[in-house]
């Protein structure tokens, strides 16, 4: 019988930059395609907007998944925001990358969770079209397609934006997630002091999503 997956949900701080270009650097290299890299600097000016960049640990202490939260108001500070339908109550998810199953999801369940907690309605993604890991991890937590173009930043590839309501009607809906915080306190507008190990129950054979 397949054991559950326990994960550490986390802000990530400066100092788990390293560990988040790992996680970058961990992807295939026929699926690198598939995720806007960042650099170490782009991690530090998003950690410093403030904006919230979001990681799951497995057991191992291993970052197995993470992503950038980017809130409108602070796009002058973001990039790679191109044909995003931006408004104040839409929140957004870059770079999004996952390499143990199970750990998208509870990614997924928090930066919902975090864009309610913080006052937007919904939450947007951009996946690469040939991405069927990553369309399909997306459908299967509640995201939509709600747009079809060439990617906006000039590669040559299709993408698809997609969109999931998280307003306060759907927040009955979502597991409660506590973040491990910083001695020095989170500087994402929470008020979050400890942290609670969070359980895949239903973990199917490992497969890879990269987004």
């Amino acid at each position: 019988m397949t054991q559950p997956h326990k994960f550490e949900v986390r802000y990530l701080q400066e100092a788990d930059i390293p560990a988040f270009m790992q996680l970058q650097a961990s992807v295939p290299e026929d699926k690198k395609h598939f995720v806007k890299p960042r650099t170490a600097e782009d991690l530090s000016t998003h950690l410093g907007a403030p904006m919230p960049i979001v990681g799951v640990y497995n057991e191992e202490g291993t970052l197995v998944a993470g992503a950038l939260l980017t809130y409108p108001k602070y796009a002058d500070e973001s990039r790679f925001l191109d044909g995003y339908p931006l408004n104040d109550t839409t929140a957004v998810l870059q770079s999004v990358v996952s390499v143990q199953k199970g750990a998208f999801s509870v990614l997924m369940d928090t930066a919902k969770e975090l864009a309610q907690m913080n006052g937007y309605t919904t939450l947007i993604a951009k996946v690469n079209a040939e991405n069927i890991c990553g369309v399909n991890g997306f459908g299967r937590n509640e995201f939509e397609i709600i747009d079809t173009t060439p990617d906006p930043l000039g590669g040559n590839y299709t993408a698809h934006f997609m969109r999931a309501v998280v307003g306060f009607t759907q927040a009955e809906n979502l597991r409660p997630i506590i973040l491990v915080a910083a001695s020095e306190g989170p500087p994402h507008e929470l008020d979050l002091q400890v942290y609670q190990p969070l359980i895949e129950e239903n973990p199917a054979e490992f497969q890879p999503e990269h987004i």
